[in-house]
């Protein structure tokens, strides 16, 4: 009896540390406020916003830089500028696209626009297109490849943090 004991309270204890490690290392959760503040705002799940940010860019912020694009979603200065006035988001310059809180306003703004009737294939089409034109061919591949990407990892988000719903 004692041994049950002793392999169950080791399973249950590599088990939470296998919880742990998978959310804090393969599926980080940052800036769980904005994600949903801005989803509840836009009517998208707060998990596919953070699927989305996490495709993207795993929750590391790409630093500003002219005509790129930037932040956690990726999301050039041009279009973000673009999306803002379409949203009514107030940027007053073009580095202001890449902050946290302007660019995951901007990007679940655009997601709201773009996802129908959970079609994750054609969402991923169109996501590609945010920062301009792009190649049949690229939308396409962003259609087969990505759009399953983004699906897998909305479910896991949804399973390891429950508190984004």
């Amino acid at each position: 009896m004692k041994k049950l004991i002793i392999a169950l309270v080791t399973v249950g204890i590599v088990g939470v540390s296998g919880i742990l490690f998978v959310r804090q290392g393969l599926y980080p959760l940052n800036h769980k406020i904005e994600i949903k503040k801005y989803a509840e705002k836009y009517n998208v799940e707060p998990a596919l916003v953070a699927a989305t940010i996490h495709f993207e860019t795993n929750f590391k912020e790409t630093p500003y830089k002219e005509g790129k694009p930037s932040g956690l979603m990726n999301i050039n200065d041009e279009s973000g500028i673009r999306i803002a006035n379409e949203a009514n988001i107030k940027i007053d310059n073009k580095e202001e696209v890449a902050l946290a809180d302007n660019n995951i306003n901007i990007g679940t703004f655009y997601i709201s626009k773009i996802f129908n009737e959970k079609n994750y294939k054609e969402m991923m089409a169109k996501w590609i297109e945010r920062n301009g034109e792009v190649e049949e061919a690229d939308k396409v591949y962003a259609s087969q490849y990505y759009g399953e990407k983004i699906e897998k990892r909305e479910k896991i988000y949804k399973f390891l943090y429950p508190s984004l719903k």
